[in-house]
């Protein structure tokens, strides 16, 4: 997946004409995955995903996601569901079970129901927040000479010693907070 920033936008932040492109465009990767991890889902735009959940026994199913797009199809309990007579959904991520328009409980049957979705912000609809984040932490990794990854090469074979997500810290930022999906998944 694309990263939430670009190496351009890294170079104007640090005023570094001389920036390393490569190593640049490692860490920016490097941070936006670990940001998506942090917060437990793409947040970029995906679309065919399958997912099988476990039943929950209430009205409201979440999905693993807080901007839905669209759903392709549900099924419960090996019933093809149809939207809008077996259940509603919304934009941030939930489904309600309905039946003529009264709500009822989701199954609580283990891996009883399974979504085909699309979800996320298009890339230039991506919210700021995500830019700012990554390159304020890019920055950081940027301007910390230990934060190269290590290789060896003797003969034909290569052996890196380290990978550039590993070295990303924790990323625990406020301003995400919001995108940031509930416990339990």
């Amino acid at each position: 997946m694309a990263a939430f920033a670009s190496v351009s936008d890294l170079r104007i932040l640090h005023d570094d004409e001389g920036l390393d492109e490569t190593r640049a465009q490692l860490i920016l990767d490097a941070v936006s995955d670990q940001i998506r991890d942090t917060l437990g889902w793409s947040v970029t735009e995906e679309n065919d995903v399958t997912v099988t959940l476990d039943g929950p026994g209430t009205e409201e199913l979440l999905l693993p996601t807080l901007h839905l797009t669209s759903v392709t199809s549900v099924t419960e309990s090996g019933r093809l569901l149809v939207q809008g007579d077996d259940f509603l959904l919304y934009r941030h991520g939930m489904l309600r079970r309905v039946v003529s328009g009264f709500p009822i409980d989701w199954t609580d049957r283990p891996q009883g129901i399974t979504v085909l979705f699309a979800h996320g912000y298009p890339a230039d609809a991506v919210p700021p927040v995500f830019r700012a984040v990554t390159l304020d932490y890019a920055g950081k990794m940027l301007s910390n000479p230990a934060l190269v990854p290590h290789s060896r090469t003797v003969g034909r074979v290569t052996v890196s010693y380290s990978d550039m997500r590993a070295m990303v810290p924790p990323i625990d930022d406020s301003r995400l907070d919001t995108y940031r999906l509930p416990e339990g998944f």
